[in-house]
Order: structure tokens, then C-alpha cells, then sequence
């Protein structure tokens, strides 16, 4: 009667067990077959997480995969689990085993593309181009045509901005020219550079030759600055080439800003103080000041709810068809609250009548009935 007993109590166990894993790798199937209701690899049943097909023992490198991933599909889809050279979803949508080197989609050479405009003509008189997309779908190779020949032409830049030698004096034909002097941008050509222009000739009388000048004016944004004849001489002369105009290297003034507006102050730091940024200063071109970037604040460190938990094993089931364990660590470190489970349902079996001796701790539940000499799970039933 004690063996019988016992192997009952083992048997019981056994079958609670393995219906608890089977249930298990149903659920696992399941959420497959839902998570990609179209593809057909569903059809390999355990095997696509087992080395057994019929499931159960080592899992295959999908199956540790997904297990490592915490049981989620979507996650693992880029990987390429089983080495065939293929990813997992390319498996998946062509119907063959993730988890089997030797099951993989066969190759499908591309066969259509298309493909990104030209690039400019380079120097080696080639243009290129990239495929942005091929048919059929999830296709390799193929042959894409991606260069072409063509005439390399050096750019040709038109100047656009010009300095000038100051006007000739006015000829007869009413015309006075120059030349010029430098060009915009670096190494440009041609350009329509003004070299004449009207004006009204006036035969020479006496013609200036000395001058006396006012100061020169501050230097201009265009690099120069001017003066004006304030005398010349020979009295009653007319023309000349006075001076009034020099190169000089303008300087722009330096303004300090004194207005400023800000971004929102960031949030509180570790170090009590939050920062900000300047938006714009004024006034417009301005530099430097004092804009006012941190201030002090009362950092208050985050509350972390704990989302993983380590338990202690399960206490004896109760009479009341509980068993109870405890939190034994937590995590993110630091963190409270969450939701562990520390309390499940169980079957509570009484033990049979005899003379049960509770083993030290009490707390363990176990007992030694000394009449039929076999330990009891779960405490006396009443003696």
C-alpha cells in the first residue's frame, strides 16, 4: 500500500509536468501560425524551434533564438538563425524552415530593375547609377546596368563680379574705358564686364596737377576708402588724376548682444541645475553677452517600476489550495513596485491517518509517519 501510494503521487506529478510543456509548445506553435498566418513554414510543426521534429530536447538555433528574445517572433526576423544564407523571414515567406540549414528558399535571379537617375559625367568620362528596386520580389544577382559612357565637359564658370582700373580721360569719340582688374569667383571666364561709357569731351584747357586732399573716409564693406580734392593747382586748372580712392581691409564692427530668447529649460540634472539654449540675440549680428543658460533646481531621481523578478521555490500547498514563495531580487536595480507572482493554485492532498512526526523546520511541510514509515507532503491530517 505505501509503494502504491507513492508511485501514485509520482505518477501525478509526471502528467501535471508534461501536459505543463506541451501546453507550452502548443502556445509557442500558436503564436507562430499567428503571427504569420500566410507563410506554410508552420507545417514543420516543433521543428521549427526543435532539432526534434517531434519537439521537446535541444532547441535548434531559431528555437534559441526566439527563446533568447523572449518568445518574440518579429525580433528575430532580420537574423539568419540556421546559416543557410538565408533570414529568417525570407524563410518564413517562402515557406521553409528557419531552423533547418537544409531547408532554405531557392535563388531567384533578378530579372527587372529600376534604378536611380545618372550621376554627372566624371573625369573618366563614365556616369554612374544605383538599383533602387528589383523583380521578382526578394530576388539576388541579375544583371543591373549601372554605368554608362559619356563626354566629360570641366565645368565653365562665368565671372560675375569685377574690379575695375578707374575710367580714361574722355576722347574725342565721347567715350572714356577701362580695364579690368580682378574677377569673381577664382578662375572664371568671359562675363560681361562694363570697359566703356559715355561722356561729354571737353577739350583740355589747363589740366590739373597737384592736389591737396581731405583725410581718408573709414574703410567700406567693399574694402575701400575715399577722399576728396580739397585744392589743386595750377589755379584755374580743370581734370587731373587725383588720388581719391585707396584698398584698405575693412573691419566690421563688433556689437554685443544684449537681448536674447530661449529654448525651455531642460529637464532637472543629477547636479541640481537645468540648462537652456539661446534661440536668437539681438540686436541682429551681434556677439557675445551674457545670456542667462542654467539655473539651480531639485532633482528628484526617477521612479522605476521593477519588471523582472528572482523567487524563492515554492512553499507546500496549503489547505486552502495555495502555495506562496518571495521576491528574492528585482529588477532594473533599484527599482519598486511591479507585479510579481508570489502566490498559485495547487491541489491540496490531506495525508492519511497514522502517526506523522513534523521534520524540522516546520515551515518545509513535510512530515515521517512512523506507522507507515513514508514521508507526507503537506502536514498531518489531524492526529
Amino acid at each position: 500500500m505505501k509503494k502504491r501510494f507513492i508511485i501514485t503521487l509520482l505518477a501525478v506529478f509526471f502528467v501535471m509536468g508534461t501536459l505543463g510543456i506541451a501546453a507550452a509548445y502548443s502556445s509557442y506553435l500558436t503564436s507562430f501560425a499567428s503571427t504569420y498566418p500566410a507563410s506554410t513554414s508552420s507545417t514543420f510543426s516543433c521543428g521549427i524551434c526543435h532539432i526534434d521534429p517531434a519537439g521537446g530536447g535541444p532547441r535548434n538555433g531559431y528555437g534559441t533564438a526566439y527563446a533568447n528574445a523572449g518568445h518574440n517572433f518579429p525580433a528575430i526576423e532580420s537574423l539568419d538563425s540556421d546559416g543557410d544564407g538565408s533570414t529568417n523571414i525570407a524563410e518564413i515567406t517562402a515557406g521553409t524552415n528557419p531552423g533547418d540549414a537544409s531547408s532554405y528558399p531557392a535563388p531567384v535571379a533578378c530579372t527587372s530593375f529600376t534604378y536611380s537617375a545618372f550621376s554627372a559625367c566624371k573625369t573618366n568620362n563614365t556616369q554612374t547609377r544605383t538599383v533602387l528596386s528589383s523583380l521578382p520580389a526578394g530576388c539576388t544577382g541579375g544583371t543591373p546596368v549601372l554605368t554608362q559612357a559619356c563626354t566629360y565637359v570641366p565645368p565653365v564658370t562665368t565671372c560675375t563680379s569685377f574690379t575695375y582700373s578707374a575710367f580714361s580721360a574722355c576722347q574725342p569719340n565721347n567715350t572714356q574705358t577701362r580695364t579690368v582688374l580682378s574677377s569673381l569667383p577664382a578662375g572664371c571666364t568671359g562675363g560681361t564686364p562694363v570697359l566703356t561709357q559715355a561722356c561729354t569731351y571737353v577739350p583740355p584747357v589747363t589740366t590739373c596737377t597737384s592736389f591737396t586732399y581731405s583725410a581718408f573716409s573709414a574703410c567700406q564693406p567693399n574694402n575701400t576708402q575715399t577722399r576728396t580734392v580739397l585744392t589743386s593747382l595750377p589755379a584755374g586748372c580743370t581734370g587731373g588724376t587725383p588720388v581719391l580712392t585707396q584698398a584698405c581691409t575693412y573691419v566690421p564692427p563688433v556689437t554685443t548682444c544684449t537681448s536674447f530668447t530661449y529654448s525651455a529649460f531642460s529637464a532637472c540634472q543629477p547636479n541640481n541645475t537645468q540648462t537652456r539654449t539661446v534661440l536668437t540675440s539681438l540686436p541682429a549680428g551681434c556677439t557675445g553677452g551674457t545670456p542667462l543658460l542654467t539655473q539651480i533646481c531639485n532633482y528628484v531621481p526617477p521612479v522605476t517600476a521593477c519588471t523582472s523578478f528572482t523567487y524563492s521555490g515554492w512553499s507546500a500547498c496549503q489547505a486552502n489550495n495555495t502555495q506562496t514563495r518571495t521576491v528574492l531580487t528585482s529588477l532594473p536595480a533599484g527599482c519598486t513596485g511591479g507585479t510579481p507572482l508570489v502566490t498559485q493554485i495547487c491541489n491540496y492532498v490531506p495525508p492519511p491517518p497514522g502517526n506523522p512526526q513534523v521534520i524540522s523546520p516546520a515551515s518545509t511541510g513535510l512530515y515521517w509517519d512512523t506507522v507507515y514509515q513514508v514521508l507526507i507532503i503537506g502536514g498531518p491530517s489531524g492526529n
